[in-house]
């Protein structure tokens, strides 16, 4: 057994000796893990209990085109699966690029061409499994990107050993190492508790992680792929802090006794992100590649009963892919939340009046109304006058807003008795023959009645 870093590149947590290697393999722990084919056949030629319900599913992601270009600062682009545009202070990330179908079947298209993804600064690659380095996406970015720099885990430059892509700059590194960037960021490589493997013999020849990407006074953590581990999630927060925007995967948990060392289910996402003490929880790895037993739309669905279950629904954002997700002040700022704003104005509840939230729902600006709904949930107890400012959102000319109005009412009718049910429903039928959120409006019926029984 022996230990190894990138000597080049400063460690963050103190007393840290580096990766585990044992026979030229990373591991977990001290103790070796191996996954035995047997296993794999197992799970493979098992009889799925969720057969009949997965093969009815018809759950397919949200999908909203994106114009890479227009792109703002400081904000996040879910583009399915596991991959992530951001811009963060100005440089521009992509996190393990999953475009097109690999041994795994997919089920979503892209909002964007591949092709349009440029002026990218960084590549950073959680792993080397298929559903999260695929040659052909990163082959596409790199032609249209020259200059782009692959930020890997130790380990990982045979991912890049290819002529087309021999000549991308890389820097790897190990657990609690950070890269050195020519950005105003900070990207720290923290653990996950995953394995790797691409081909039949090289298991674990390339390291698996996370990611802290630290601008200012925001953090944002991608979890990769990651089993749960109390400690190991409670010692990043005790590094760093609590985590403003948490990138957390739901999916790929069933049969538990197969995945539970290798990924989450919803509950554990969200057990995650209170032990990361976060402030935003955006869920990932699922409704994409089919990798595991559970129906497409379970995930979600179980995430947002645990949100409820652990009054954290407030902080859940669901991304449609494509949509794209301020984390700068400004969406704070047009609340006018911030003290000196709110001081010179009417106030109820320490904040803003009704009077003043029902100027921002009249708003076509996307963030702007989810912000006002976000502020009227946590702030005011007058759910029945909610409920009616989103029936009147529910039939908005901005088809993301009369979808957000609709997600709402089916949050709002499944956790508060007080909801005038008789008039939510009707509402949510109706918008099951609008073709734009017809999605939307099934899953909040959905919601509903699984909430009930």
């Amino acid at each position: 057994m022996k230990r190894i870093c990138n000597p080049n590149l400063p460690i963050v947590k103190e007393g840290w000796r580096g990766n585990i290697v044992i026979d030229g393999k990373f591991q977990n722990g001290a103790i070796p893990r191996n996954f035995p084919f047997a296993d794999v056949f197992k799970w493979q030629f098992s009889r799925n209990p969720q057969r009949k319900e997965k093969r009815d599913d018809a759950f397919e992601l949200q999908i909203q085109n994106f114009n890479p270009s227009a792109m703002q600062n400081n904000s996040i682009v879910w583009l399915g699966h596991a991959s992530f545009l951001m811009k963060i202070n100005g440089a521009r990330l992509i996190i393990d690029p999953c475009f097109f179908k690999t041994l795994i079947p997919i089920k979503r298209n892209l909002p964007c061409s591949p092709d349009s993804l440029k002026s990218i600064n960084y590549l950073l690659v959680s792993h080397d499994h298929r559903d999260h380095f695929d040659k052909k996406s990163v082959k596409i970015l790199v032609e249209n990107n020259p200059e782009i720099e692959a930020l890997i885990p130790l380990g990982g430059s045979r991912l890049f050993s290819e002529k087309a892509l021999r000549n991308v700059k890389i820097q790897e590194a190990g657990w609690y190492q950070e890269y050195k960037l020519g950005y105003d960021i900070r990207i720290i490589f923290l653990p996950a508790k995953h394995w790797g493997r691409r081909a039949l013999r090289d298991a674990n020849k390339t390291l698996w992680g996370s990611f802290l990407i630290i601008a200012g006074d925001t953090k944002i953590f991608f979890a990769g792929d990651t089993a749960y581990d109390e400690l190991l999630f409670k010692e990043i927060q005790n590094l760093f802090g609590d985590i403003d925007v948490c990138l957390l995967p739901i999916g790929a948990y069933s049969p538990q006794w197969f995945m539970s060392e290798s990924h989450t289910n919803p509950e554990e996402a969200a057990q995650i992100f209170l032990d990361l003490g976060g402030k935003v929880l955006i869920p990932m790895h699922y409704g994409t590649y089919d990798l595991s037993d559970e129906p497409p739309s379970e995930p979600i669905k179980r995430l947002r009963k645990y949100a409820v279950e652990k009054e954290i629904t407030h902080k859940v954002k669901e991304l449609a892919m494509g949509e794209e997700f301020l984390i700068t002040n400004k969406e704070k700022e047009s609340l006018k939340i911030n003290t000196e704003a709110t001081a010179r104005q009417p106030q109820t509840n320490g904040g803003l009046s009704k009077e003043q939230v029902l100027e921002h729902l009249k708003s076509n600006e996307v963030s702007t109304v989810t912000n006002a709904l976000l502020y009227a949930t946590l702030n005011f107890n007058d759910w029945i006058w909610i409920q009616d400012e989103c029936l009147k959102l529910a039939n908005h000319q901005n088809v993301d807003i009369k979808g957000l109005a609709v997600t709402c009412l089916g949050h709002l009718a499944r956790i508060h008795s007080s909801i005038n049910k008789a008039k939510v429903l009707p509402v949510l039928f109706d918008k099951l023959n609008d073709k734009d959120i017809s999605g939307r409006a099934q899953d909040a019926l959905d919601d509903i009645k699984m909430f009930a029984t």
